[in-house]
Formats: structure tokens, C-alpha cells, sequence
């Protein structure tokens, strides 16, 4: 039987796994959609934007997957952690400028129905949760 901290970890690293996988499935299946939210943000020069929408959902799906599986777990939560910090600077930025925009994580629609403050909370919250997932440490306890 696993310890209980073990299995938080488990627990824990598959959330934010199945999150990111879910998270890259319309991106991937419509890259021209996803270019049109990247292109809102209006960060990234233009010749960037079409190679950021086709490699960043399959980055997101890979590191999700492997989170999933147990396998380069630190490496993928990494790798998450830093998306999501980018996510987050991108999001306050606009948020700076007074754009609202659709943030592109789950569906490419932009219905509005949520504000960029929504979004950066979701984000600050998986920014934790993958900081627990990047820097757990088995075996380790807080004792007096």
C-alpha cells in the first residue's frame, strides 16, 4: 500500500495531467482557430504565431500525458509551470491594457462569458498545484 502522501502525489500530478490533455484537444484539432486567439493577445510578432499554435497544444498534451503516466514528472511539471507563468504574464498584461479576451485554454470560442480575472485565478491555482507536483519529495515530513 502507498503511503497517503505518495498517493496525493499520484492523485494530484494525474488532475493537473488530465487538465492539460483536455486543455490541448480543440487546439490541436483547429491550430488556425487557436493563431486567431494567440493573435489577440497581440504579444507575439506575427511570424510566430502559427509555429506557437501548432507546437504549444502538442507541448501541453505530451507533458499532460506523461504527468498521467509517472513517467519525467518533474521535467513535465516543469515544463507546465513555466507554460503557466507565461500564461498568467500574458493574461495580466491584457488585463493591464483593458482587453478582455477569450483565454484560448479550453475552448476557442470566444463566448465572453468569463473576465481575464477568472482566468488568472484558474491559472494561479494549476501554478500551485504544479508547484506541489514539481517539488514533492517522497519521505519527507514536517516533525518537531
Amino acid at each position: 500500500m502507498l503511503p497517503d502522501g505518495k498517493r496525493l502525489h499520484i492523485f494530484l500530478r494525474s488532475i493537473l495531467g488530465i487538465i492539460f490533455i483536455v486543455a490541448s484537444i480543440n487546439k490541436i484539432y483547429d491550430p488556425k482557430g487557436f493563431a486567431l486567439i494567440i493573435q489577440n493577445y497581440k504579444i507575439l510578432p506575427p511570424e510566430m504565431i502559427n509555429f506557437v499554435a501548432v507546437t504549444l497544444p502538442w507541448l501541453e498534451a505530451v507533458c499532460g500525458f506523461l504527468l498521467l503516466t509517472g513517467c519525467f514528472v518533474k521535467g513535465s511539471a516543469l515544463i507546465l509551470d513555466i507554460l503557466l507563468l507565461i500564461f498568467i504574464i500574458a493574461l495580466l498584461i491584457n488585463y493591464n491594457r483593458g482587453i478582455d479576451i477569450s483565454c484560448g485554454c479550453f475552448s476557442l470560442s470566444s463566448d465572453g462569458t468569463k473576465s481575464i480575472f477568472h482566468y488568472i485565478i484558474r491559472d494561479l491555482i494549476l501554478l500551485g498545484l504544479g508547484i506541489v507536483v514539481l517539488f514533492y519529495r517522497p519521505g519527507i515530513r514536517l516533525q518537531r
